[in-house]
């Protein structure tokens, strides 16, 4: 792990000079993660803190839609196809809206992700029956901020230097997440829920406002000047994603390795208080540190990781995912399960943040809003599969059962994905 430390101090040096320097374009990129000119630097810090603001209100109607549900009249079922209608729409929906990114650029892209948060937040805030508040899940097939930001991310970064590009956009969500987290969690107690999400259609459109006012615009030519006998955006569909070697590949063991982890991390709270019994206030604590450790994954060892090759990729997401599910199986308490929680957290995530780098590496420029679109998509599979299949293993076997299981998916998936990645690598040794 030599270089660890390298990314660290890359990350926290123009945080922490001991003497006043001047901040140069070459300080705020390699911040960023983007190259050096104005246009990237612009674009980049445009979308880092729209993700923040996105972030704090994305978690601040996850904590307030169960309470407005709740006093529409809704239980804990109706909440849960709520859920599961939303995972479906997202999933359904990051494909096309990656065909959208492509053909019309990241700041459409942007602009349509946060439209979409403020029409289901006014929905959200204004709902007066269940059928309404249903109604506001809809405008979620198009919100896609984090995939719109990921895809500035790599039309802004140099090959070598596109794991940590996307790391940094995950550490900006994953900073909103923590603020809204602690912010939403004081403030519930003191205003509405109602009132709540009527403040974040407020900071969404101030979001909107800022892409709108602050991302550059690109050339007129910008998408036109490609190289002669490249495919049009228009013309590239998912059946063109399949035919690049490797990415079908990496995008089912992505499926699959986030829904190995997401049958513990979908279900984390609830395995905390049954069967750990974890106090309100120690599941609050529980949900910071995951968040803390969600940060490192995205702030030091994604970019630590760099480009890798698929195999690399595959075999080390196994090593590291599976051991951290191994462990806790031997969780004997709240204390171990929740420490061991971390680990799952750090390399599931990581493992996610390089898998996506891979994958717009090994697609044409044309296609990375696609190919990202399609990942966020196995991304929602993986979590809609995961809780359910661990929820009925820990009814029948106890919990130790369930990331043993969940080793065993991602262990088998990984041979055969390993088999695959050597039967396409063939072409290149002749």
């Amino acid at each position: 792990m030599p270089g660890w430390p390298t990314a660290w101090t890359s990350w926290a040096s123009p945080c922490l000079r001991t003497k006043p320097s001047k901040l140069t374009a070459e300080m705020a990129a390699d911040f960023l993660g983007c190259c050096p000119e104005g246009v990237a630097i612009q674009s980049m810090a445009v979308a880092h803190t729209s993700q923040v603001l996105y972030a704090v209100c994305s978690e601040a109607i996850n904590v307030v839609l169960p309470r407005i549900n709740l006093e529409l009249g809704g239980d804990l079922s109706d909440f849960a196809r709520m859920q599961m209608g939303t995972n479906l729409l997202q999933a359904g929906g990051g494909a096309a809206f990656g065909l959208f990114a492509d053909r019309y650029g990241p700041k459409a892209a942007l602009l349509a992700a946060h439209s979409a948060a403020i029409c289901s937040s006014t929905i959200f805030a204004a709902a007066h029956s269940k059928a309404f508040l249903y109604l506001g899940c809809l405008p979620l097939v198009a919100k896609h901020g984090y995939q719109a930001a990921q895809q500035v991310a790599t039309l802004h970064s140099s090959r070598s230097g596109r794991t940590k590009a996307l790391g940094r956009i995950g550490t900006a969500y994953g900073t909103g997440f923590l603020a809204g987290s602690v912010v939403i969690t004081r403030l519930a107690g003191s205003f509405s829920p109602r009132g709540i999400a009527a403040c974040c259609v407020a900071m969404d459109v101030c979001t909107w406002l800022v892409v709108w006012a602050m991302y550059p615009e690109s050339p007129q030519n910008e998408r036109e000047d490609v190289a002669e006998g490249s495919p049009s955006p228009k013309s590239l569909g998912l059946s063109d994603l399949a035919r690049h070697r490797y990415v079908p590949t990496l995008l089912v063991f992505k499926a699959v390795s986030t829904g190995s982890a997401g049958m513990i991390l979908g279900l984390l709270q609830q395995f905390a208080l049954d069967p750990f019994g974890l106090s309100l206030s120690s599941a609050g604590l529980m949900t910071s540190y995951i968040g803390t450790a969600y940060l490192v994954a995205q702030a030091v060892v994604a970019p630590a990781l760099g480009s890798q090759s698929p195999r690399i990729l595959v075999l080390g997401s196994f090593s590291f995912i599976g051991l951290s599910l191994g462990s806790l199986a031997f969780a004997s308490g709240p204390l171990s399960y929740a420490a061991m929680l971390g680990p799952l957290v750090i390399s599931s995530h990581a493992s996610n943040v390089a898998v996506n780098s891979a994958l717009t590496l090994l697609v044409s420029q044309e296609e990375q809003g696609q190919v990202l679109g399609v990942s966020m998509a196995c991304t929602s599979v993986g979590y809609l599969w995961a809780p359910l299949l661990a929820a009925g293993i820990y009814q029948h076997l106890g919990f130790p059962a369930v990331p043993l299981v969940a080793a065993a998916i991602l262990g088998a998936t990984t041979a055969v994905s390993l088999l695959v990645l050597e039967y396409e690598a063939v072409p290149d040794s002749t």
